[in-house]
């Protein structure tokens, strides 16, 4: 096969992989709002959105539910509650009469 020495790209991994975006959180409420926007007009226009960003729903969805919880806002996410049980105590022996149900 002869190679064609017009071709001038780069191949897909010229120069190593590409490090994922980091979105801010005034990035994501932004592309939430948007987001939102164009999924009101009815006809398709959220997916679209997607596409044209090169943002994944899961992401939407993730993002969605830290707004919801206050945390692109700036609040810090509460701490674990504290069940009383000591977390050598959650997987015991199952020979054990606390393992037992």
């Amino acid at each position: 096969m002869v190679q064609d020495e017009t071709v001038s790209t780069p191949g897909p991994r010229e120069g190593g992989p590409r490090r994922r975006r980091a979105f801010t959180a005034t990035q994501k409420m932004k592309h939430l709002t948007a987001w939102e926007q164009a999924c009101a007009t009815g006809d398709g226009g959220g997916g679209a959105y997607l596409r044209q960003e090169a943002i994944y729903s899961s992401q939407i969805t993730q993002w969605r539910q830290l707004r919801d919880a206050g945390l692109l806002a700036g609040k810090k996410p509460s701490p674990a509650p504290d069940d009383g049980v000591e977390p050598d105590q959650h997987h015991g022996d199952p020979g054990t009469e606390a393992c037992r149900a």
